[in-house]
């Protein structure tokens, strides 16, 4: 008998040591949900306040853009200004605030290769990028954004991938589609990034005073990374106020640029704004396209945001 009861009181012993660690089990996991459940909403939460303060970032590069060109207008002068233009951190209830406003016609526009003859000039971007393309890539590669970017035949290559998908017969909203083309895969659009833009228009128009070394080098084919440089520290000391200031200092470098119709060394009309707030351990970033437009006989001048996305360009 006293056997009998012996069992019994182990059995019940295991039963509810079993349903303790069930329970324990249970009230962990509920823990846990709840803990990523609070986690998600200080994440919402913050990205939603991050959205509200880095408006006031787009407000920033908007009043600088128009304060500088009714400067300008109002003195009959030419606009020469300086990129990137830099708003310093900023701590703002809780968050920390800073943007970079940088003039996107200092790169690449990739829709310009709508028009197959503005191709000359990325294939150079191409080969100082990587030195390893050869021109026949290069002259592929071009071809497959300019059908990409037009009505071709294109899609018979995409539709063939896996999964499946079309070309876009139309203009980039974002460098990032450029993944998507024959060709391109993640180390060469790495190369190509800070040189490239997508602008809502199929112009090229360079301005001297915002480009970097690698772009203006794509301007000619004798012209060098190290000229490029000394480019750039030659209008660090003073901006090119004409076209003719700069075709001149190249001829002393023994460089001729016949074509300069798609040249300019001011009135820029498209400017990524770049705004990152942080919050505790986590960071936002906003991209902001904007474009400026003056109407000289009204002395107007009106910025427009284009776009704007979250964490990517």
């Amino acid at each position: 008998m006293y056997k009998h009861q012996a069992k019994h009181r182990g059995s019940a012993l295991i039963t509810a040591l079993m349903i303790t660690a069930v329970v324990a089990a249970l009230a962990t996991l509920i823990f846990l949900r709840q803990a990523i459940s609070i986690r998600e909403l200080t994440l919402i939460t913050n990205a939603d306040r991050a959205t509200q303060y880095l408006e006031g970032s787009t407000l920033w590069a908007k009043n600088l853009l128009r304060e500088d060109t009714k400067k300008a207008l109002t003195n009959n002068k030419p606009l020469i200004e300086t990129f990137p233009k830099i708003l310093k951190p900023i701590p703002y209830k809780g968050a920390t605030i800073s943007a970079v406003l940088i003039d996107q016609q200092g790169l690449f526009n990739i829709n310009s290769l709508t028009i197959i003859k503005n191709g000359a000039s990325f294939i150079r971007l191409l080969q100082n990028i990587d030195p390893k393309i050869n021109i026949d890539t290069a002259q592929q590669l071009v071809s497959n954004i300019h059908n990409w970017l037009t009505a071709s035949n294109a899609d018979d290559i995409y539709t063939k991938k896996q999964p499946p998908y079309l070309a876009a017969h139309q203009l980039m909203t974002s460098i990032s589609e450029l993944r998507l083309i024959a060709g391109f895969n993640a180390n060469l659009y790495q190369k190509l990034f800070p040189y490239i833009t997508a602008l809502p228009t199929s112009d090229n128009k360079i301005n001297i005073n915002s480009a970097p070394a690698i772009i203006l080098t794509t301007l000619a084919d004798n012209l060098t990374l190290s000229e490029a440089q000394a480019i750039i520290a030659t209008r660090h000391e003073k901006p090119f106020q004409q076209l003719s200031d700069f075709t001149n200092y190249l001829k002393t470098l023994n460089i001729n640029i016949t074509k300069t119709s798609n040249l300019t060394m001011s009135d820029s009309n498209y400017f990524l704004l770049h705004s990152q707030a942080k919050i505790a351990n986590q960071t936002i970033n906003q991209y902001t396209l904007l474009q400026r437009t003056a109407d000289k006989t009204k002395n107007k001048v009106t910025i427009s945001v284009l776009a704007q996305t979250l964490n990517t360009p």
